[in-house]
């Protein structure tokens, strides 16, 4: 009787893996967060976000971050490049890659889950201990007021590649103060100088 090989793909192991590991933990060893953690922004300048990630010394098959930007101003923040991240770590395929704006509850949610190419054997992915920055996004502040970065913790995860277990502690988000007057100073009017009446000439009798 011969006998078949099934090979799945690691891209669908790691799916499989990132929506059933557990969540973010104080135990975790993996650390994800955002830099800069605070930042004031001038109404107008535009400020860049990068999300960084630390596996340790850990190989780690894939990773899922879900984080949301809230706000205060009257109108959303302006996202450059919006609908998605600028991801920045080549070696990892991101299959899941969103901006999305919810204007009632005032929040941007982002949405971005990576893993290792399929490879067999499979490869993992390693910090060797450093922070690195896995995707960036920038903000611009548009309306005084403060915006918040903060992550979904039941739903964050970075996996280990030796038994799929989530290894990612809690992360850490960011706070960003929007200042300065966004109005346009109203320009000064230069008077118009009256003329001087020309006096008529007398005639002569």
């Amino acid at each position: 009787m011969s006998k078949k090989t099934i090979l799945i793909p690691i891209v669908s192991l790691i799916l499989v893996t990132v929506g059933s590991a557990k969540a973010a933990s104080s135990s975790g060893t993996a650390t994800f967060k955002m830099t800069p953690g605070t930042s004031a922004i001038n109404v107008g300048d535009t400020v860049t976000i990068s999300g960084q990630l630390n596996t340790g010394n850990a190989g780690i098959s894939a990773y899922q971050i879900i984080a949301y930007l809230s706000y205060t101003t009257a109108t959303p923040p302006a996202l450059v490049n919006a609908t998605t991240v600028t991801t920045s770590e080549p070696a990892l395929n991101c299959l899941t890659n969103a901006i999305s704006l919810d204007s009632d509850a005032k929040k941007y949610t982002l949405v971005i889950a990576c893993g290792i190419p399929f490879a067999y054997p499979p490869v993992p992915y390693t910090t060797s201990g450093s922070d690195k920055t896995m995707f960036t996004f920038n903000i611009r502040g548009d309306l005084p007021g403060v915006l918040t970065l903060s992550f979904n913790n039941s739903s964050s995860l970075v996996n280990s590649a030796s038994d799929a277990s989530d290894i990612l502690a809690i992360p850490n988000g960011g706070i960003y103060t929007v200042v300065g007057n966004n109005n346009n100073p109203t320009p000064t009017q230069t008077p118009t100088p009256t003329p001087t009446p020309t006096p008529s000439p007398t005639p002569l009798g």
